[in-house]
């Protein structure tokens, strides 16, 4: 979804800025396959293969001087959607990822930033063209995280080609993302690394396809229930996360 312009004098090169109309809306359709092993202290290993189809609509609330706000709903076929608002200031950089108040926190931890905006983790801040290389470091705030965490990305530029009968710029990148957070009982601390490779439509700006390798090691402490006096539980949590998006 981020918006592709082609530079004026160079007809080889592309400008990636997101500067969409209001009122945009765009749909996805998402596969996702999860794979954690969980070790607590004392326990057995806990391996957890998980996959879900997910569809995900993206529409842009404001688009101004200032930045870029945009409602995205994520959920599986017939069941009720995650919201999100997803921020990006005025130099078109991903600020923030919200959970909306009325979210499932189930839904909400089990999907990361390639899955609820593609391609914004990780946008370059020039133009590009065949062989351009780029680097990112910048704070964003990301829902169920504490406090705000710098993400570092690098980047280059692959090629023009085509997808289907669209005409599409292709990125890779990869971005480190260090994360704390607790959420009820589990508190867990680390760093993921995700792999992206995401086509954007020439023709309107929008992300075309994308895939992405997610991987992450964190440790964890399982703390007792308020009013006890057990001592916490200490762990790690490793995870390992693929998925596609097409746009529909």
């Amino acid at each position: 979804m981020l918006v592709v312009a082609l530079a004026g004098c160079r007809p080889d090169t592309v400008a990636v800025s997101f500067r969409p109309k209001v009122g945009a809306t765009y749909r996805y359709q998402i596969d996702v396959t999860a794979d954690t092993t969980t070790t607590l202290e004392g326990q057995a290993p806990a391996h957890k293969v998980d996959h879900v189809e997910l569809l995900e609509e993206q529409t842009v609330l404001a688009a101004d001087a200032s930045g870029v706000l945009v409602r995205v709903l994520v959920g599986q076929p017939g069941s009720t959607a995650q919201a999100f608002v997803v921020r990006f200031d005025r130099s078109a950089q991903l600020t923030s990822i919200d959970t909306a108040e009325d979210a499932s926190a189930d839904l909400a931890g089990a999907l990361g930033v390639p899955e609820i905006f593609p391609g914004a983790a990780a946008a370059p801040d020039r133009r590009v063209g065949p062989g351009v290389r780029w680097a990112t470091a910048r704070q964003v705030r990301i829902t169920g995280a504490t406090g705000a965490t710098t993400v570092r990305s690098t980047g280059h530029f692959l090629d023009f080609g085509l997808a289907g009968n669209a005409k599409v710029a292709r990125i890779s990148s990869t971005t480190t993302l260090p994360l704390r957070s607790t959420t009820g009982t589990l508190a867990l601390e680390g760093t993921e690394q995700i792999r992206q490779r995401v086509a954007y439509d020439v023709a309107d700006g929008a992300v075309h396809e994308a895939s992405a390798t997610t991987t992450g090691t964190f440790r964890v402490e399982v703390h007792p229930p308020a009013g006890t006096t057990a001592a916490p539980v200490p762990g790690t949590l490793v995870v390992h996360v693929r998925s596609t998006t097409r746009r529909v």
